[in-house]
């Protein structure tokens, strides 16, 4: 009933609102784009679109692991430990 409450408008336009000025202030530090020569106007752009999205494209880099066949951190994390229990499982039978 709580999570109910919490997911309006306000707490949405809050976030959205928290975002836009982290990414102004990183606007501002960032020397890639020479983003501190931008006007304020395209500042507040850039901070708006970074803010709906981070990624700065999809490229094997920037974008989903999955799409350019990479496993996952989870998925990495997952087969180290089914590899733990069958080297274990392995030392406990020989």
């Amino acid at each position: 009933m709580e999570n109910e409450r919490k997911r309006t408008r306000a707490l949405r336009r809050h976030h959205l609102a928290r975002l836009k000025a982290r990414w102004l202030r990183r606007a501002c530090q960032n020397p890639f784009p020479p983003s501190w020569r931008l006007a304020d106007a395209e500042r507040q752009r850039y901070a708006a679109v970074r803010a709906r999205t981070p990624a700065p494209c999809s490229c094997w880099m920037c974008g989903n692991p999955r799409r350019w066949g990479e496993r996952t951190v989870a998925e990495r994390r997952d087969a180290m430990a089914a590899d733990d229990a069958e080297h274990a499982l392995r030392q406990s039978l020989s």
